[in-house]
């Protein structure tokens, strides 16, 4: 599941094995695999979130401030249109 980028499935999997070996890791790069779908996606308050309930793990602080950006930029653009 892992090796197929199944970030889903693999996080499960790794949860399911507790405090195994290097498991907990594992989830947590999942968990940051899927957030950065989401922000690929444009699914941008929902990937903040997920980056946020990740801490400190890898680069998780900048991505949570690059959705906001986001966020901030989109919403400006729709009062722009809204004029």
């Amino acid at each position: 599941l892992y090796a197929d980028e199944n970030w889903v499935g693999a996080e499960a999997a790794f949860t399911a094995l507790g405090n195994y070996e290097d498991s907990a890791q594992r989830v947590f790069r999942c968990r940051y695999e899927q957030a950065k779908i989401l922000l690929e996606g444009g699914a941008y308050p929902e990937a903040g979130a997920a980056f946020t309930a990740l801490g400190d793990f890898e680069d998780s602080p900048e991505q949570v401030k690059r959705c906001r950006m986001f966020v901030v930029h989109f919403q400006r653009m729709i009062a722009r249109r809204e004029r």
